[in-house]
């Protein structure tokens, strides 16, 4: 019997949850309820190879994907001040890793590049759920509910949601409105950034690599999209108030008349988001960090997971693999906030918690994520690593 879903939340995930649901078989009817009074936070966004999968699996064009949201293509994360020598984790197949190189600022400036065909993207946040909702409205099996949804439990499963007075029912339930709707619990990371100033900045940015230079209390993003760039300092307010915070951040942009909107969050993720008939996905699952697109590539995979499920998986093993995925993002950023060399009680105290923690054989917590930043700051040789 085809399943009926009902998702609360109409951000990125909520969306992007919604149009994979409606192209499985296993599918019957997708219900959305949303809400305009909780605006999505919509920065720019770069993602990872799976996104593109991502769309592939829900039949949208990329040509398509790039046009409407101004998007730019996105060849690897360029790391400025972490260490000795800036350098630009290239993305590349496993066939090729020779093409993984050591790039300078002059040669980043060249447009002839040997790059690999290998690429991600960068794109405006808010023009992309505009385009998730535009295409999933066009499904037969969606439908949408603007209201504010309160969930009704029944043991350990979910027994309808309420919505403007009217209570619905479905097989399955997925969250990606905010934490604890579902009464997740969550482990909170403390030590890690807590903040965020955005801003952009109009005008075409001539580079195409997510940006990600350090900030006396934190790192700054670049984000490059079609006509503007998006950039943003993640920060811990322990270390520097909001107001020096704009302050660096304006400062490094050369610009102190830009608008700015800060954004306060927590660090944290649910151990165990797949239930009996419900789910969690996307920020309401879990928030690390903004480097490297820990979430987006999260939000993609929970979304798969869910599919799973509907396919047969045991919720157990799909845990499981989260909770693996999870541990690896939180070694990897764990890594770079180890292995740098800037001097601030920020930096101090990030490299001294986390060699507290860290193996003192530094490769018997390197994974498929870290493996190429490692590389790229020489810590070791790709062709005599065991």
């Amino acid at each position: 019997m085809m399943k009926t879903v009902v998702i609360i939340g109409g951000g990125i995930s909520g969306y992007m949850t919604a149009n994979y649901l409606v192209s499985l078989k296993e599918v019957g009817s997708v219900v959305l309820v949303y809400s305009d009074s909780i605006p999505p936070i919509g920065v720019g966004e770069g993602v990872a190879l799976n996104f593109l999968n991502y769309l592939s699996s829900v039949n949208i064009d990329i040509d398509e994907f790039k046009s409407f949201t101004k998007a730019t293509r996105k060849y690897g994360v360029a790391y400025k001040g972490w260490w000795d020598n800036d350098f630009v984790n290239v993305f590349l197949s496993e066939a090729n890793p020779q093409k993984l190189n050591n790039l300078s600022e002059d040669m980043l400036s060249h447009a002839d590049i040997d790059y690999t065909e290998d690429y991600a993207i960068h794109y405006d946040c808010d023009k992309a759920i505009e385009l998730f909702k535009n295409k999933v409205e066009s499904n037969s099996k969606f439908s949408s509910i603007e209201g504010i949804a309160s969930v009704n439990f029944e043991g350990d499963s979910v027994a309808s949601i309420e919505v403007n007075g009217s209570i619905i029912k479905a097989d399955y339930y997925v969250n990606c409105a905010k934490s604890g709707l579902f009464n997740e619990e969550y482990i909170e990371l403390n030590d890690y950034n807590n903040s965020a100033i955005t801003c952009h900045i109009e005008g075409e940015s001539g580079f195409e690599y997510t940006e990600a230079k350090t900030m006396s209390a934190g790192w700054r993003w670049g984000i490059p999209l079609n006509g503007k760039t998006g950039y943003g300092y993640v920060y811990n307010d322990n270390f520097i108030s909001d107001e020096d915070a704009k302050v660096e951040f304006l400062d490094s942009l050369g610009n102190p008349n830009l608008d700015t909107k800060v954004i306060k969050y927590q660090a944290k993720f649910t151990e165990n988001p797949f239930q009996s008939n419900y789910a969690t996905i996307g920020l309401a699952q879990s928030f690390l960090d903004p480097l490297d697109t820990s979430s987006i590539i999260m939000t993609v995979n929970g979304i798969t997971e869910v599919g799973r499920i509907f396919k047969g998986y045991e919720r157990r093993d799909v845990n499981y693999r989260y909770l693996e995925e999870v541990s690896m993002y939180i070694k990897h950023l764990n890594s770079q906030y180890t292995h740098q060399k800037r001097t601030e009680p920020y930096w101090v105290a990030k490299r001294d918690a986390n060699l507290r923690t860290e193996p003192k054989d530094m490769s018997n917590s390197i994974n498929s994520v870290t493996f190429f930043t490692y590389v790229g700051r020489g810590f070791i040789d790709p062709y005599n690593f065991i």
